[in-house]
Order: structure tokens, then sequence, then C-alpha cells
């Protein structure tokens, strides 16, 4: 990916606004796990098109979702700052679920824990977003259990639209 990218960066010096070479660059830093810069680069393209392109705010959605998922698999509890670093990865989920909801993504999968798709969940109700949940069974989010709790505690039957299946 490393070698893919120095090309696509060499050949953006001479095409600047070569949509199709900035959204292979975004996608590659996404799969690097490199968030911010796949954003920077969606950002770039968002530049050029004034944000008139549904199927670029759906990537730019998708990488904010992968990258807020990443966060959260990264934090550790037993760190002295969790309560901080968690504060602020929620107040980032409210901006989150509102421009998924805002690009018409009909589709959310988060490999996180329960306690963090409970949170969504409840978000996506406050803001009227009603997506199909993607389970991907992790967590223990695809026991039955689990759902019921996170399904009662979404208050507005937001896993009624949950499928999957477990690993």
């Amino acid at each position: 990916a490393d070698r893919l990218i120095e090309e696509y960066e060499a050949r953006l010096k001479a095409e600047p606004k070569n949509l199709k070479v900035l959204r292979n660059v975004a996608e590659l830093y996404a799969q690097k796990k490199d968030f911010d810069r796949s954003l920077e680069y969606y950002e770039r393209m968002r530049a050029f098109d004034g944000g008139a392109d549904a199927a670029l705010e759906r990537a730019i959605g998708e990488t904010q979702l992968k990258r807020f998922d990443h966060l959260m698999g990264q934090l550790d509890p037993n760190a002295p700052d969790y309560p901080q670093q968690l504060a602020q990865l929620q107040s980032q989920a409210v901006g989150l679920m509102a421009r998924l909801r805002d690009a018409d993504i009909t589709s959310v999968a988060c490999a996180c824990d329960p306690l963090t798709i409970l949170y969504l969940t409840q978000l996506a109700n406050q803001q009227g977003y009603d997506p199909e949940w993607l389970v991907v069974g992790v967590g223990f989010v695809d026991l039955d259990v689990v759902g019921q709790l996170v399904d009662n505690g979404s208050g507005g039957g937001q896993w009624e639209r949950a499928f999957g299946g477990s690993p």
C-alpha cells in the first residue's frame, strides 16, 4: 500500500484535481487505518465538487465510522485519562451519526462492544435515523441476551433492523 500511495501522490503533483487518484489514495490510507489522512484526501475531493457528490459523502461517513470504531477499540479502560478519552469519542459520535444520516447511509456496521452499540443506537433514535445495523459478531453483540439489552436500551426499536452472523 505504501508504494501505491507514493505513486499516486507523485501523480497528484501533476494532476491535483484527479478525483479518481484522490479517491484511491483516500481508500489506501483507510486500509492502513490512517483515517485522518484518508479524510484529508476525501476533503480535497469535496473541495472540487462542493459537497454535491452523494457517493463521496457516503465514503466520508463510512470512513468516519471506521475511524470511530478503531478509536473505540484502542481505548484502555485502565488508562488514567480513560474518562476524558471516552467523553471525547462520545461527543464525536453525535456528529458522526448526523453525518451518516445526512449522507443517506442505510447500513451501519460497528465492530465494537455492546455499550458503544447501545450508545450509537440511542443517538440514532434521538436523531430520527433508522439504519439497518450489521452485527459483526464481536463483543458478544451477537448473543440474543445482549441484542435484547441493546434493543430495550435504545428506546426505539433500533435493533429490529439488526442482522448478521457470528464468527
